[in-house]
Formats: C-alpha cells, structure tokens, sequence
C-alpha cells in the first residue's frame, strides 16, 4: 500500500492511493435495498489521514468541500473535494474568528460555514473562503447545547437545555438571524438535572430550509421538526435496549466539595440522522464499541442495516448532487477521511406526465438511490 505525505498548513496529511476499509458484518440485507449501505458495506476508498487532535463535528458543501471543528486545538478547518487542506483557522480567544473550543458546526443557506463555540458560547459566521463575518451570542442562557442547524433566512435551531423560563423543559430553540428568541418545543426527558447535562438532548441535521431532522437521546425516535414547531415526520426506530442515563453516570461528591463522575462500561444510545436523496434518512445507533447503521425510506420505512466494527467506516455527510458519501475510519489514531459513489447522479428531465425526475435543481443533477431513471 503506497503512501504520499504531504505537509499542510502545520498539519501532517497521509493519502493512501489504494486504502481498504473492513467491516465487522457484511450485510445490509438479502434484497440489497440500500445502496448507501451496500457501499459502505463494500467500501474500498482511498482515505486521507489528518494529523487530528479531536474532531467533534463536520459539515459539507455541494462543491464538494468538507469542514470539521478540532476542539482541543482549536481550530476550524475547510477541506476540498479531493481532500487538499484549503484554509484554517485556529487561533485561541474571543476576537473575530478566534475560538475557545469549538464543538459544533453548520452551513449557512449560502453554504458557508457557521461555528458553534461552546467555549464563549457564541457562534461564529464565516464566508467559504475562511473570511470572518460576525459573532453573536445563543439567544438564551444555556446549561449544555449538544448541536444546532442553520436555516432559510440564518435563522437557527438549537438543541440544548436552557435555564430561560421561556425555553424550559424543551429541546429545541428557534432564534432570528440576529439570534432573537422565536419558540422552544419538543418537551425534554424527564430526567434530573445533573444528569440531563451530561447526557444532552440529541443531534440535529438540516432536513429542509424550514426543518430539521432531530435524533433524540433518548426514546422517541428521529423527528423532522418544522421552524415553527410541527412535526411533519417521525422515524421510528429500534428503541430497545437503550441504556438508562440515570445507571450510565454515577454523580458523587469528592473531598473537596465537588462532583466526581464516573462511567459505565457500555453504552446503547441513538446517534446522529443524515438525510439522503429522495426523503431517506440513515440513522446510526451505538451499541457497545459497534455502530449500527439504517436507512429507512421516504415513507418511513427501513430498507436495511449495517453494523459498523471498530476499525470500519461512518459515514458523515452525504450530497445528494454527486450522489457521494463522505466517511471516516472509526479509530482513536487520527483521522482518516474519504468519499464514497452510492448512486447515480442524474439529470433532471421531463418525465412522460409532464413534471420533472428526482433533482436538487432544474439546472444540475441529482441522485437516485436506487438507480432508477423516473423520466423516460
């Protein structure tokens, strides 16, 4: 296996030209419904490695670029299409585009990356070509925010727990563009507080311009939630087993008066939902040190399942324009990333009853997962 190392804005790039991924099962399903799955299940990609303290979220734009916050670094970084380090930031503080610890991010409308900095609690705006815009605040005062998303207009959806009488006991919070509190809805599990905070409330995806795909902690399933609070969808997925937060975290008090916490061994929690082409949607639920993986359709119903070992790959973002997947190597050595075809990407036509096929605009193309071609 060949290896090229380059050296990139002060950090160390691998490019393995014939990288191969292993998972622990080979499925998805006897029918082969899933193409997303059957890619994975197959991958043999080439991957980057990335000289990477701790990645904690990504983002990726119809161009092809990617984005990822290293929060211990910190740092923001944009990648290309083809994996080449485009621009960084990563300079420590709360001026224009410097960071505490950045944790989440998001695009705009615009498809321009947007910072969740948990440090100043604070986002921060920037344009796709790494120039600073604005930073404002949350809107609300928070306990613990575990992700957001960025809507038509700017505006922004959080999900997180607020000490705000005005958001109280809910998971998601909407704001202006200029953060300006809208509503709050999705009523909160019923756990206490201490442990609430540590455990979260979920993972939030862009499922439209108006809605988002919210993955709750806890049961509940994987909701599409409009701005204005509606649920236009529910996914119900697998439920069973999951694990009690109130057993996972063990609160004590230590000698000199505060908290020590301790972890359970395993964990079966639900994790992040990353919308497809054509209304899917993959779920991911972690089971122990497995990922198990499902697509269901756009009636809501599963179409297959992967289980994902150790050593395999997740998924991270996909663009229905090319019809391509971006992964990561599951491994607590760096990073490993790279892009997967899953479908065909083709052109929108006029179709025998006068509309138009499956595509993300009138102009360019779009992904059909299970290759059919509607138009004829």
């Amino acid at each position: 296996m060949k290896s090229l190392l380059v050296g990139t804005l002060g950090f160390s790039v691998i490019f393995y030209l014939n990288g191969e991924a292993s998972l622990s099962e080979r499925q998805p399903n006897k029918n082969e419904q899933s193409a997303v799955l059957a890619a994975l299940r197959d991958a043999k990609p080439s991957l980057r490695n990335y000289d990477i303290r701790s990645v904690y979220d990504f983002a990726s734009a119809p161009d092809g670029s990617l984005y990822f916050v290293d929060g211990r670094w910190p740092r923001l970084v944009a990648l290309s299409a083809d994996g080449e380090s485009r621009w960084q930031h990563n300079r420590r503080g709360i001026g224009p585009g410097e960071f505490s610890f950045p944790y989440r991010i998001a695009l705009s409308p615009n498809f321009e990356p947007v910072v969740l900095d948990i440090g100043s609690r604070d986002l921060l705006w920037f344009r796709s070509d790494g120039t600073f815009v604005r930073r404002t605040n949350l809107g609300l005062p928070f306990a613990v925010v575990s992700d957001f998303a960025v809507l038509a207009a700017d505006r922004v959806m959080i999900a997180g727990v607020t000490t705000d009488p005005r958001g109280a006991g809910r998971a998601l919070h909407a704001f202006s563009r200029d953060m300006g509190w809208f509503r709050s809805f999705v009523e909160l599990p019923k756990l206490p507080a201490d442990v609430l905070r540590l455990w979260g409330v979920g993972s939030i995806t862009l499922a439209s311009g108006s809605s988002v795909l919210f993955a709750q902690k806890t049961r509940g399933g994987v909701l599409e939630v409009s701005f204005d609070g509606i649920v236009t969808r529910q996914l119900r997925v697998d439920d069973s087993g999951l694990t009690n937060p109130t057993d996972f975290f063990k609160i004590s008090q230590n000698n000199s008066g505060g908290s020590q916490v301790t972890f359970s061994d395993s964990l079966v929690a639900p994790g992040q939902a990353i919308p497809l082409a054509r209304g899917h949607v993959l779920t991911s639920r972690l089971e122990g040190t497995q990922v198990r993986l499902t697509e269901y359709n756009g009636s809501g119903r599963p179409i297959g399942s992967l289980v994902v070992g150790q050593s395999g790959l997740l998924p991270i973002a996909f663009d229905s324009v090319s019809c391509r997947l971006w992964v990561r190597r599951r491994s607590k050595a760096g990073l490993a990333l790279g892009q997967l075809p899953v479908g065909l990407a083709v052109r929108r036509v006029v179709s025998t009853h006068g509309g138009l096929s499956d595509a993300k605009n009138s102009d360019g193309v779009g992904c059909a997962l299970d290759g059919e071609r509607r138009s004829r």
